[in-house]
């Protein structure tokens, strides 16, 4: 009996030995595990993605993978994995939504900064309600590598682009022995803008009163114009349909016309520095700084000059 009993002492000692060594085992290979975070964005200056590029801490650095001749492109993120488990990374924390971004062309945002202060001067001049979230330049091509000894000198831009959320524009640099150099760069820019919406659907020729929009706030990339960003009653005339919830853009709209037709107006006359008024009614529409057509009270038919709502000038 006691021999039995020692028996299944000695069984049971020996399972516990052998899982205390496997736990131990197990312990030390997680410790040891090289670990590494995938983020969605790399910049490299080489022809392939390097491990140094992504793992600082690399002793010994590798090709991961070899990249195209393109600037900047995506590869799946399952691609990144499997070269990084090749070179003994088993514990892999993904940042990412299952696509990396590559850029070849890396530089220090600093030396940028000029070029990022005056687009955003830019957009401020066009949107007087735009609210910048993130705007990031990045060169087209590779700049040279002696690039922070460059002097910006100007830039060019199409006005057109700033209705956009993303686009190109050119910058001149002088180099250290003075010789002009164009670079080319595209902009992306994250932005709010404070602007209007129709109430209801509002059809062509209906005259904007407060009643009619509401205000609203949405991204510069809901619109592709101008939008309406500061509102006065009734000056404001539809040149088309707008249906309801639509962002009121500056193409949809024209200045309400100072002179209605059939409106009565006083029809002014100079002679040297006398002044007669007459009375007379227009017969067409008009805005300040138009010509339209008049009949006085006598029947005669004139042309005038709208000069305020209420006169026009007869243009002889």
């Amino acid at each position: 009996m006691v021999e039995h009993n020692l028996a299944k002492v000695g069984v049971a000692s020996s399972n516990l030995v052998s899982r205390s060594i496997f736990l131990l085992l197990l312990l030390s290979l997680t410790l040891f595990a090289k670990t590494i975070v995938i983020e969605p964005e790399y910049c490299t200056r080489n022809d392939s993605l390097m491990l140094s590029d992504i793992y600082l801490d690399a002793k010994k650095d590798a090709i991961l993978i070899d990249l195209p001749n393109t600037s900047r492109f995506q590869i799946p993120t399952i691609r990144l994995k499997a070269a990084l488990k090749k070179h003994g990374f088993t514990s892999i924390t993904d940042n990412t939504k299952g696509l990396i971004t590559i850029s070849k062309m890396c530089i220090d945002n600093q030396l940028l900064q000029p070029l990022e202060d005056l687009l955003r001067l830019e957009f401020q001049k066009v949107y007087k309600t735009i609210e910048i979230i993130n705007l990031t330049i990045r060169p087209k091509t590779p700049l040279p590598p002696n690039f922070k000894d460059f002097t910006f000198e100007k830039w060019r831009i199409n006005k057109s682009i700033l209705r956009r959320q993303k686009g190109n524009f050119t910058a001149t640099y002088l180099d250290i022995k003075g010789l002009r150099k164009t670079f080319y760069f595209y902009f992306e820019i994250d932005a709010r803008l404070h602007g209007f919406k129709a109430k209801n659907n509002l059809p062509n020729g209906t005259i904007l009163a407060p009643e009619a929009i509401e205000s609203a706030v949405f991204d510069l990339d809901e619109i592709n114009d101008i939008p309406l960003e500061e509102f006065e009653p009734n000056r404001w005339v539809l040149k088309n349909y707008i249906r309801q919830g639509t962002i009121i853009l500056l193409r949809h709209l024209e200045p309400k016309p100072l002179v209605s037709r059939h409106d009565y107006v006083d029809a002014l006359i100079k002679d040297g520095g006398l002044t007669i008024t007459i009375r007379a009614q227009a017969l067409n529409d008009g805005k300040k700084g138009d010509i339209i057509r008049i009949k006085t009270s006598d029947g005669r038919m004139l042309n005038g000059v709208v000069i305020s709502n209420t006169k026009v000038l007869i243009k002889e």
